[in-house]
């Protein structure tokens, strides 16, 4: 199967051992996929070798074909399971740093769970972590998922507090992030977007039909989008739950 005109375009595949493609989706097939470089040569690779970003892409693509007829209609993303989910580790005084969660001595803060939502939850345990030896604080989770186009709720148990907690919308390219700081209101869901717009992933969260943070990058760097909740303080609680509205029927 083809796939249709509207995943003809630029973006960076990524396999598992972290080595990256760059071209065009041209084609899925039963297990393979066929990706054209931006100096017109193609590949047909496994699809089961890219990362769980991708393998997500490839099969809304393939949903949304049509043997290679253009079209304008965009089938629902298939719904979130544990193992869409990464997370890492995440400091708020470091936040465009993609930490590895095997990087020793690494700081261990807070929990990710997933079920129909995302929950990233827990009590801070202690007042300070390390990163290649240096000191940080307001430190937590990150929790991401597959960039695709979709929308949700944000919720968080507790306000947030400047010296408390914080919270964050985040875009993953490739080992960076994109960051952005949202306010959320006590036990009040926010609703949140993904959208791709001029070759652009834009990340929004909304309170009351308003705007309040936009996260934006183009989309062929973009691998993978979520929230991070950080705390600053020894028994500093973060209860953030991430949901996911149902596709249209």
């Amino acid at each position: 199967m083809s796939a249709a005109s509207l995943w003809a375009a630029p973006r960076q595949f990524t396999d598992a051992n972290g080595r990256v493609l760059s071209g065009e989706l041209v084609a899925v097939s039963g297990d393979s996929v066929t990706i054209k470089r931006e100096d017109g040569q193609s590949f047909t690779l496994k699809a089961a070798t890219f990362s769980a970003a991708d393998q997500a892409y490839f099969k809304q693509a393939m949903a949304g074909g049509n043997s290679g007829a253009a079209t304008n209609k965009k089938d629902p993303p298939p719904r979130i399971t544990p193992k869409d989910v990464r997370d890492f580790p995440f400091c708020a005084t470091m936040k465009a740093v993609k930490l590895n969660p095997k990087l020793k001595g690494v700081f261990d803060e807070l929990r990710v769970t997933v079920s129909d939502r995302i929950r990233i939850h827990g009590k801070k345990k202690e007042d300070s972590g390390k990163v290649d030896g240096k000191v940080v604080y307001h430190n937590g989770k990150l929790a991401l998922f597959p960039p695709l186009e979709r929308s949700g709720s944000i919720t968080s148990k507790f306000p947030p507090t400047e010296d408390v907690r914080r919270h964050f919308a985040v875009l993953e390219t490739g080992d960076t992030l994109v960051v952005e700081e949202v306010k959320l209101s006590e036990n009040t869901p926010h609703a949140w977007t993904i959208t791709q717009e001029a070759g652009n992933t834009i990340f929004k969260v909304m309170q009351d039909g308003q705007t309040t943070v936009t996260v934006k990058a183009p989309t062929a760097q973009v691998t993978g989008v979520g929230f991070a909740g950080t705390a600053r303080w020894i028994g500093n609680e973060v209860d953030l739950s991430v949901n996911f509205d149902e596709p249209a029927k």
